[in-house]
This record gives structure tokens, sequence and C-alpha cells, in this order.
């Protein structure tokens, strides 16, 4: 079973004497990488991942300085231990997945308008007819997220980000991956893709 939490940034961008405890609780890793961020909404949603991190490792009794990161950034407990996680956020949301069981990718989009540039350089014939066959302009949109989550949802379980996620077909069945879809505040799609 995967758990998703999620945390709003909001009041972390808004509040600078909240901004200052919440950073004195997560790890020194995670204050390191909130430091080298300029832009106040992304400083204050990777401290909220920071957050959904630290309390996983709480609820699991994991020290958080045992979480290492792999080559291309992705957090996880030394020697592919559970609990599986993985971490998104998109503007000011952050989500975590946790699963004690499989590993798990993560991602969450904000859906905006369509991206015709991006479906025609990153999107397979297969999933190009299936878009182009969606009349309703909003249900395009919701499906053309859908399809991207699912890339990088699938590129985070592997562990190498979108450089395998991109040439992932979400028109195929895979027997051995399970992806869950949900909405979260207004307007974003969450994808968590499953390993079984």
């Amino acid at each position: 079973m995967v758990t998703l939490s999620q945390y709003n940034a909001e009041r972390l961008l808004t509040d600078d004497a909240f901004f200052r405890e919440m950073y004195h609780l997560v790890s020194l890793t995670r204050q390191r990488k909130v430091d080298k961020i300029k832009v106040p909404e992304v400083r204050a949603v990777s401290l909220a991942a920071g957050i959904l991190i630290k309390n996983m490792c709480d609820a699991w009794h994991i020290d958080s300085k045992r979480i290492i990161t792999n080559e291309h950034g992705k957090p996880m407990i030394p020697g592919g231990k559970p609990p599986y996680f993985s971490i998104s956020h998109k503007h000011k949301i952050a989500v975590l997945a946790v699963s004690k069981d499989n590993q798990v990718g993560v991602d969450i989009e904000f859906i905006g308008m369509y991206r015709e540039a991006m479906v025609k350089r990153f999107y397979t014939k297969a999933e190009i007819a299936f878009l182009d066959g969606i009349q309703d302009e909003r249900k395009k949109r919701e499906e053309f997220y859908r399809m991207w989550t699912m890339k990088e949802a699938y590129g985070k379980l592997v562990g190498d980000g979108l450089s395998t996620g991109l040439v992932f077909d979400t028109t195929m069945q895979y027997t051995s991956l399970k992806f869950t879809h949900q909405f979260v505040e207004k307007d974003y799609i969450v994808t968590i893709c499953e390993k079984f």
C-alpha cells in the first residue's frame, strides 16, 4: 500500500519565523539544498519537501541523516531498504509517496495549457494518436498532464528521472507497474507509479 502526503508551502513563503522554525527541523542536507535556492517560492517548496521527508523518518523511526541520494538526486534509504519513497513538488505544493513493500515514484503537475511542442518532442505515436482523438479541451489537457506525470513518476521509480521516463509509453499495459492518479488542491494532478 502506498500513502501520499502533501504539504502546501504557502505559510513557509509568507511567515519568516515559521520558515526558520521548520528549517531547523530538517536535515542538514536539506538545509544546504534550500540555502542554494534563490527563488522564494522554490525555497519554500523545497523546505516543504524536507518537512515531508522528516515526518516520514519520524514515523518510521529513521534518522533523517541516513537518507542518501543516488547520482540522479533520488533520495533513498541506504541499501535499498524500506520505506521506499519518492518526492515531487510543483509551485507551492510538495507531495511524498511512501510504500513499505514496493519501489515508488511520484510526480505532481499543474494542469495548465496543452503543450503541443512537448507532445511532438516527447510523446510516442500511440500517445499522440490518443491525445488527437480527444475533442474536449479540458479533458485533453488533463490527459496530457496525466501522461506526463506517468512518465516522470516512472522515471523517479527507476531512479534516473526523465532519461528513462521520456521513452516510457503510457498507452501500454505493464503487468509489473501500477499507476494511480488523483487531483490535489485546485488543478494539480499527482501520479504514483508502484512496481510489483
